[in-house]
Order: C-alpha cells, then structure tokens, then sequence
C-alpha cells in the first residue's frame, strides 16, 4: 500500500490516470504467469524440494486429508461463524475507507494539496504496516498468558474499538495535521487485528479454513461496497466530508464489539 500511493501519485502526475492503469495490468498479468508456472498446492509437488525437507514438513502437517465438503446447513446455523462475518463485515467500511475515499477526503475534504496527500497517504500505510506485525505478535504473547478465546479477542476488540474512537476523533478535529495523526493511529490499530481475524478464520474453521476464510472475505467485501457507495453519497447529499467518517468510526466500533461473540 505505501508503495502504491507513492507510484500512484508520481505515474498520475506525470502520464495521466490511464498510465497507472496499464502498468498495473501489466503487472498483475506477469505476478499471474508467475504463480501458474510456481504455485503448487502440496508440498511434494514443489521443485527442487528435498525429501528430508518433504519429511519434516509431512510429519508436522495438521491437515492430513482433505475434508468433505461443508454443508450450506452447517454455515447458517453456527453462531460463532456469523458473528465472524459480521465483524469483517463492518470492519471493511474501515478498512476500504482508507483504501478508496482517504485520498479524495485529504485533498477535498481537508484542502491539501496533492503532494502532501500522496505523502500523508502513502505515511498513514506505514503505520498500517506496523500495526498489522504488532497484532500478530502480541497475539501470540496474549494467547500465551490468557488463553487461546482471549488472546485472539483482546486485540480485536481493544483495535478496533480505538480505530473506530480514533476515526471519529479525526473527523472532529479542526486541525488537518490533528486529523492526519488520528487517521494514521486508527489506521494503526485497525490493522493491528488483521492477522487475528485471518488466524480465527482458520482456526475456526479447521480443515475447512479456505471455506470459511472465504466466507468470511465475501461479507468483507459487501461491507466495503455498500461504505464506498455510501460515502459518497453522504458527501454529495450534505456537502460534509467528516459525517460519513463518523458514521463509519461508530461502525468500527460496532466490528470490534462483536469480538466479544467469538470464540477462537
């Protein structure tokens, strides 16, 4: 992310929009032919793999075989799962915020210019870096001390409660440089619980991991297509651009209370 902002606005300045878009099509398509010819699903199908490697890395796998199918039945009826999903589901109107509307609502919404918002943005994902290598960590740590249930909900909830109080503080603040810090704090504690809820997602759903992991980004991006809609429709109806980043700071808040629903 940090590299993108940094290229997207040195390529936009100097070729145009459609330049951005060509040199990522480009590279989507080579990273494509590189995965189809590299990629492999097992272990022993890898190249140049060695069997004392191929040994030790059977021996300790957890999974086996693979699963039977999950039934639509076992989906709709697992509490635990839907509060999962509900909590990705509105973390994404977070997260899709600053991935969509942050440089517009810099420049237009806080009158910088675009120097500046490609450098606040481009600072606020380093940050997001951060936080994302933290939230592993200190997970591990805290699953350690207080078990596996609240290792992993400490940090969702206490992240994203803070991402959501430091959204809407931003959007409050009279000061843009005040505004920038408490954007890149919630940006910060916002990714902090993005390797726990990936982590849940896996644990939760044992051999079928990539079902629900699937499940579980498939609500995230409802999520994210209803507030990237939604945003800029609040702007255009009141001519506001802080009221829709307190609405969404109060939804975050609302994705990191359901923590308290799941169980790891």
């Amino acid at each position: 992310h940090v590299l993108f902002q940094l290229f997207f606005f040195v390529f936009y300045r100097s070729y145009g929009w459609h330049c951005v878009f060509y040199c990522f099509v480009i590279i989507f398509i080579i990273w494509g032919f590189i995965l189809y010819y590299w990629f492999r699903a097992n272990p022993s199908e890898m190249p140049g793999i060695s069997k004392k490697e191929l040994i030790e890395i059977e021996a300790n796998r957890k999974i086996k075989n693979v699963a039977q199918p999950l039934s639509f039945k076992r989906l709709v009826r697992n509490k635990n799962l839907w509060a999962l999903v509900m909590m990705y589901f509105l973390y994404m109107f977070g997260a899709y915020f600053f991935l969509s509307w942050l440089p517009k609502y810099l420049k237009q919404g806080r009158g910088f210019s675009e120097n500046e918002m490609g450098f606040f943005s481009s600072m606020l994902f380093v940050l997001g870096a951060v936080g994302c290598f933290l939230g592993g960590y200190l997970s591990d740590i805290f699953v350690k001390r207080m078990g596996l249930k609240w290792g992993r909900r400490i940090i969702g909830l206490s992240g994203l409660v803070l991402a959501g109080g430091c959204m809407i503080a931003a959007a409050l603040s009279i000061n843009n440089h005040a505004a920038v810090i408490f954007l890149s704090l919630g940006l910060a504690f916002k990714d902090l619980t993005l390797p726990v809820s990936w982590t849940v997602a896996t644990e939760i759903g044992g051999k079928h991991a990539g079902d629900i992991s699937g499940y579980m980004h498939m609500f995230g991006q409802i999520g994210s297509t209803i507030m990237t809609l939604g945003f800029g429709y609040i702007v255009t109806q009141t001519n506001n651009w802080n009221l829709p980043i307190i609405i969404i700071g109060v939804i975050v808040i609302g994705s990191g209370l359901l923590w308290l629903l799941i169980d790891a």
